[in-house]
């Protein structure tokens, strides 16, 4: 279901923000609105910023009963909705996005047209989104994404607290992954202090 991703609020895109207070387009406590997409049926669930002039965020469209993705880019004067995939045309969400240079972004989620959905993974390469197929032990939604650099990127999701490790050799040309044993909690994915302690993985581990 769509409100899996749902971890906190989700950012519902409006025309206009205005706080008490505060004068149209600013926020309290530092924060002020930077611009919209003026699309009441977005909804954004996650937002990496690579530098000042290069933030990316990720979510999805509702059209009727089909949800589709959303990536939008902002070059630190305006967002702009880059086209995005939509490999099963029926229910495709963006859930996490995470990026090292303006030619490097992940976005990770879900995809399907019935439960159980399988999992969505997606990459920026400076001029495209394209869906990077998830190999073997990488099942079902994916939740979150957090890359370092080219060659160190890390994907959790909800089945059986997926844990996987992308090295910068694998997936992309077509590599097959391997399993992990299950984490002592379940389907609890691992803490990022947990991933930085153990050792490298395939993408695809869990």
């Amino acid at each position: 279901m769509r409100r899996a991703f749902v971890v906190g609020a989700v950012v519902a895109l409006a025309l206009s923000i205005e706080a008490p207070g505060a004068s149209a387009g600013s926020l309290s406590c530092g924060w002020s609105i930077d611009g919209s997409l003026a699309e009441s049926s977005v909804s954004l669930l996650s937002v990496d910023s690579i530098s000042s002039t290069s933030v990316w965020a990720v979510g999805w469209r509702a059209l009727g009963d089909i949800d589709r993705t959303v990536t939008v880019h902002s070059n630190g004067t305006g967002w702009t909705v880059e086209p995005s995939p939509n490999p099963n045309g029926h229910y495709d969400v963006l859930a996490g996005v995470a990026g090292t240079s303006d030619t490097d972004v992940w976005a990770v989620g879900t995809t399907g047209s019935s439960f159980p959905y399988g999992s969505l993974i997606e990459h920026w390469n400076g001029s495209a989104w394209t869906v990077v197929p998830a190999p073997d032990g990488v099942v079902g939604a994916l939740n979150a994404v957090s890359a370092d650099s080219p060659t160190d990127a890390w994907i959790v999701g909800e089945m059986d607290g997926t844990v996987a490790h992308w090295d910068g050799d694998r997936c992309l040309g077509g590599g097959r992954g391997h399993r992990r044993p299950k984490p002592p909690h379940g389907r609890h994915a691992l803490g990022r202090d947990r991933l930085d302690r153990a050792p490298p993985l395939a993408l695809g581990t869990r």
